[in-house]
């Protein structure tokens, strides 16, 4: 008999059913202990309410939230942090929604929920907003395997970018770089630059909340003094992402490509693909759809600019007082993507 959770696995001994009428008894036993018992004894979440003819509801930070039925997104597979996203409102207040993020965190890398939070007091433009967190409770302690921890943000209708391009979107990576430095200046450094963490919100009136960063999960202080990854690495993240829109999207323009196996490759034979695409983004623009052909030079030129740097890094460290130069060279680009889209 095996249970899987997102710790590992454990596994009985050997049962043989047939050779023993005890053994038959022990497994009947485990079978209906597992499907009779408290949930909670089982592993599930505490906080979670469940009701017959009423929404689910989430108790958390003193507060009780009504959350949508299925998930806004949820990690596929059994191992890795389980994260866990959904839209929610405050029980009784619709006014407002939020967006409720369940996950198993490092416990030795500060939790995000206090990140979110400082850069949230310093007023960090073009990043999400932080509301609540905290450590999931089962029976008044912390799950001791890894610290599991809930945390909230503000949302108002945001979704992620490339889905449903449409001509403006390119204003929305434009401010997430933005985000990003802003996000860099304030001491940390986000690590994890996707299309999936950027955001784009439609409604907002607030011109720093039209598209945001979501996802502090790998960031580290940018004071840290680690060495790998820098600014330089997120800020070419941000050139794949707008080139995998180009090539993607719409969909119905969408050209055969080998992108899309990407992800089966070696890390190091894909650094290498990489490195050999900056040098020569003409193997990468031809990929893209008509709705994005006229972004040929200005992919170009970015794509100089993030080789440049890779080489100039190979030589010297990425310096703190080199990244408003950087950034100062890539906004611009941005800025002229989003002329060429109207």
């Amino acid at each position: 008999l095996w249970q899987f959770d997102r710790s590992g696995a454990i596994g009985s001994e050997l049962i043989d059913i047939k050779a023993h009428k005890e053994n038959l008894k022990k497994f009947g036993d485990l079978m209906f202990w597992f499907l009779t018992c408290n949930k909670t004894l089982l592993g599930f979440d505490p906080t979670f309410v469940e009701e017959e003819g009423h929404p689910v509801a989430i108790n958390t930070c003193n507060q009780r939230f009504l959350i949508q039925p299925s998930p806004i997104f949820r990690a596929p597979g059994i191992w890795g942090r389980g994260t866990t996203c959904w839209k929610a409102y405050l029980s009784g207040d619709e006014s407002d929604s939020f967006i409720i993020k369940d996950s198993w965190q490092v416990e030795n890398r500060r939790n995000e929920g206090e990140m979110l939070r400082e850069v949230t007091e310093k007023d960090v433009h073009y990043v999400a907003r932080y509301y609540a967190h905290e450590d999931v409770l089962v029976h008044g302690t912390v799950v001791d395997i890894e610290s599991h921890v809930r945390r909230g943000a503000e949302y108002k209708g945001g979704k992620k970018i490339g889905f449903d391009v449409k001509p403006e979107d390119p204003q929305a990576l434009e401010d997430c770089i933005k985000g990003h430095q802003e996000l860099l200046k304030a001491g940390y450094l986000h690590r994890d630059i996707s299309i999936n963490n950027l955001m784009v919100n439609d409604n907002s009136k607030d011109p720093y909340r039209k598209s945001f960063l979501i996802d502090l999960d790998m960031a580290i202080p940018s004071s840290s003094g680690r060495p790998g990854h820098t600014h330089v690495d997120d800020l070419e993240s941000f050139f794949w992402v707008m080139t995998w829109i180009c090539i993607q999207y719409p969909v119905e323009q969408r050209k055969a490509t080998t992108l899309p196996t990407w992800n089966q490759l070696p890390l190091e034979s894909l650094g290498l693909l990489k490195k050999g695409l900056l040098e020569e983004p003409f193997r990468l623009t031809k990929h893209f759809t008509p709705r994005f052909q006229s972004l040929t030079q200005c992919v170009d030129e970015l794509a100089k600019i993030m080789y440049k740097e890779m080489i100039d890094r190979s030589v010297k460290s990425a310096r703190r007082d080199d990244c408003a130069k950087l950034y100062n060279k890539i906004l611009p680009l941005f800025q002229r993507v989003r002329e060429e889209l109207r």
